[in-house]
């Protein structure tokens, strides 16, 4: 994790730097603020890196909060709930605290899902709907053919066909 100078961010130091664990094995997929917590989420954990205190010196990473990471580094979204991302066996919400599978009652579509192709997966909040768009196994897409909506009001899912390489909003 890179960070530049106070006040110049043009300037990252030779020495602004720190490295997640770089003997797990592991890649970086996702850096997000949640919570007011610097969230970094890797292939298989995530943990927080604490950027309080006066000097970059009082910063610190944690242990992982949880071993269920994201190999889908375009899946992550920030939502009221968590910060939802696509894991190689569903959806999951990380709380703040720990991971937990929210995909279970469309298991069957997750099973779908390309898993040579789940880096190409984009996921997006909006509208209290998360979307995931992946390439679905069934259809031998290389791209992503397949959208999956989960209303956070209504705790639904529905399936679409469009084929979605990324969101905005």
């Amino acid at each position: 994790v890179y960070w530049s100078d106070d006040g110049n961010p043009d300037y990252v130091g030779p020495t602004y730097f720190t490295e997640v664990r770089p003997d797990d094995g592991d890649k970086v997929t996702f850096l997000k603020t949640f919570l007011g917590i610097l969230t970094i989420g890797k292939t298989n954990s995530i943990q927080k890196f604490y950027t309080e205190g006066s000097s970059t010196t009082d910063w610190s990473l944690s242990n992982p909060f949880s071993y269920i990471g994201c190999p889908a580094p375009y899946s992550v979204a920030v939502t009221p709930l968590g910060i939802f991302y696509l894991g190689r066996h569903g959806i999951y919400r990380f709380t703040g605290q720990s991971s937990e599978l929210i995909s279970d009652s469309v298991t069957d579509v997750i099973d779908d899902i390309s898993q040579t192709g789940i880096a190409e997966c984009a996921g997006h909040f909006w509208n209290n709907e998360y979307n995931l768009a992946y390439a679905s196994d069934a259809s031998s897409s290389a791209t992503n053919n397949r959208v999956l909506v989960y209303d956070i009001i209504r705790n639904a899912y529905v399936l679409d066909t469009k084929n979605v390489k990324c969101f905005a909003s």
